[in-house]
């Protein structure tokens, strides 16, 4: 059996127009289904908050037989 294994980045920035940044979390929602339609299982979210954004790290996992 082998596992792959994807990462989805999303940026946000507060100093950014919220429009922006709403539709990256929209497109992040598309990808997270989108993994999940090839047969993808979320393993894990992790925000990390730096100076001048946060960015929402998601890692996905798929097993193949």
């Amino acid at each position: 059996m082998t596992t792959h294994f994807s990462t989805i980045h999303t940026r946000i920035d507060p100093e950014q127009d919220s429009v922006l940044n709403e539709r990256r979390l929209l497109a992040r929602l598309q990808d997270l289904q989108g993994h999940g339609r090839f047969g993808y299982r979320l393993l894990s979210t992790v925000t990390v908050k730096s100076v001048d954004a946060e960015t929402i790290i998601d890692t996905l996992a798929k097993d193949n037989d």
